[in-house]
């Protein structure tokens, strides 16, 4: 259980080390051989005081040996000294890299409070701060930058300290990095305790993080955990909350509504369309809902990515076949067709055309968003959108080459998928251009959203602009269904 291994180990005169790189000497004195470096944040049992020095033992390592008064405060551990522990938490937490420092006296406090006063707000308030210096751990470490020697070993060791007081971590691999993750047990604690609303939405906020959700889990287990988050995140008072904390909020539930709607479309249920449905309004009425006027710089990413993972999976607004193009009869339409494999054929198709003998055909494992195909007046191309991941959304387009048909596919960006989307925004008149969206984050680069004039034939851009007011073609020809339904438009 969280802290009581080692605290109950060391319950009575106890000293918590406050310095990093203390030495612990085999001997009272500065010229006394090192038997180890100790950091902040590590307890130690304190045997004996001897001049300016503390003997004590260390149980981590199992070695007796001395640290200097000063590198060190000592505990009682007591009912009385929690008061004392508690306010030096308050301010420690706010000082650089005290990461082990704060959780070392977190522990303290949960082994001087009593239990009235661990379940009451003083423990959800000091559960909120270790959980967020766990948290901060875990992000310096996720950092693609190189650390110098001595901040290596700092963190090394920080993450030694408190995994000894129970603290848990996950790795998880995202192609050559990887990302790791406060485990969340101490955010837990404090939705289950009279916590303040802030303090509420910080826990709910750090366990719904996208970037820490277990890639590895199967489709059925992912749906699962999306819907823990939003029932989370919706219990959450955020009219009690200030405006930018707010934000934050609905900005969160935005992504993970999104999610919940692409997953519930992978369901075979047949209710499973009405209730994507609903998870995809969900997620676009919580976009819509964020006060742009109090969105505070550092949450600018999260607003992107909000925008991004909502519009990936808007088509499950639609039911699974409103599009014209899926009946036959039609110049040209497209049909998909599921194999046993689990993929799904997308199946282009004409009058003179039928299954056998089709146009054009490709098959995937993605999502298919049949509502989404539109074709071009002049019958040359036609265009669907097909999504790979829950943020993911690719732009297909079948066109005419010849007296063939062919097939391009346009990716949100060239990299590894992650969250983003390209998506048809209209027909230019001649068949030979169309109008696309583009916005993209992947393997740590942002890819602003773009509004672009491709060729149809090899999906170059012939001109773009990051605002599509700003382009003629999308001032005359963008779609207006695009322009209804998209949340690329800031």
């Amino acid at each position: 259980m969280l802290f009581t291994s080692v605290v109950a180990t060391v319950a009575m005169n106890t000293a918590i080390v406050i310095q990093d790189q203390s030495s612990m000497l085999s001997a009272p004195k500065d010229s006394a051989r090192q038997q180890a470096i100790l950091w902040s944040g590590e307890l130690v049992e304190v045997r004996g005081e001897k001049q300016n020095y503390l003997q004590i033992y260390d149980y981590k390592r199992e070695r007796p040996g001395y640290i200097l008064k000063s590198k060190v405060k000592t505990l009682n551990l007591s009912e009385q000294e929690a008061p004392q522990l508690l306010s030096a938490l308050r301010y420690v937490q706010y000082q650089d890299n005290s990461e082990a420092l704060s959780i070392g006296i977190a522990a303290a406090w949960l082994q001087s409070a009593t239990t009235n006063v661990i379940n009451g707000s003083e423990g959800a308030e000091v559960f909120n701060i270790l959980g967020l210096k766990a948290q901060q751990l875990a992000d310096k470490a996720s950092r693609d930058i190189q650390l110098g020697n001595y901040a290596a070993a700092r963190q090394a060791a920080y993450f030694d300290v408190v995994k000894g007081y129970g603290v848990k971590f996950n790795s998880y691999e995202y192609g050559d990095k990887i990302r790791v993750c406060y485990g969340g047990e101490a955010f837990r604690r404090v939705l289950a305790l009279p916590a303040t609303d802030e303090q509420k939405a910080d826990a709910a906020i750090a366990l719904t993080r996208s970037e820490c959700s277990d890639p590895n889990l199967s489709v059925t287990d992912k749906q699962i955990v999306n819907q823990w988050q939003a029932d989370i995140l919706d219990k959450v008072d955020d009219t009690k909350l200030p405006a930018w904390k707010a934000n934050q909020i609905k900005l969160r539930r935005a992504i993970v509504w999104s999610n919940l709607a692409f997953r519930r479309t992978l369901m075979e249920k047949e209710e499973a369309g009405k209730t994507a449905t609903m998870a995809a309004e969900n997620a676009i009425v919580s976009l819509a809902g964020v006060n742009k006027e109090e969105l505070i710089e550092s949450d600018l990413k999260d607003y992107n990515n909000a925008i991004m993972a909502v519009n990936a999976s808007r088509w499950a607004l639609l039911p699974k076949n409103n599009s014209p193009l899926t009946k036959a009869g039609k110049n040209l339409y497209v049909e998909v067709i599921p194999k046993e494999t689990g993929e799904s054929c997308v199946t282009l198709l004409d009058e003179k055309h039928n299954l056998e003998k089709h146009l054009a055909q490709r098959c995937t494992f993605s999502k298919v968003w049949l509502s989404s195909a539109t074709k071009n007046k002049e019958n040359t191309a036609l265009s669907i959108a097909v999504q790979p991941t829950e943020q993911w959304r690719e732009l297909w387009v079948f066109y005419k080459k010849g007296d063939n048909w062919d097939i391009n596919i346009l990716p949100p960006a060239p990299s590894t998928p992650d969250i983003g989307y390209a998506e048809f925004a209209g027909w230019v008149p001649g068949g030979k251009k169309i109008l696309v969206a583009q916005e993209a984050r992947s393997e740590g680069k942002y890819y602003p959203a773009r509004y672009i004039i491709m060729d149809i034939g090899s999906l170059s851009a012939e001109r773009q602009h990051n605002t599509s007011s700003e382009l003629g073609a999308f001032k005359r020809w963008q779609d207006p269904s695009w322009k209804q339904q998209s949340v690329s438009i800031r």
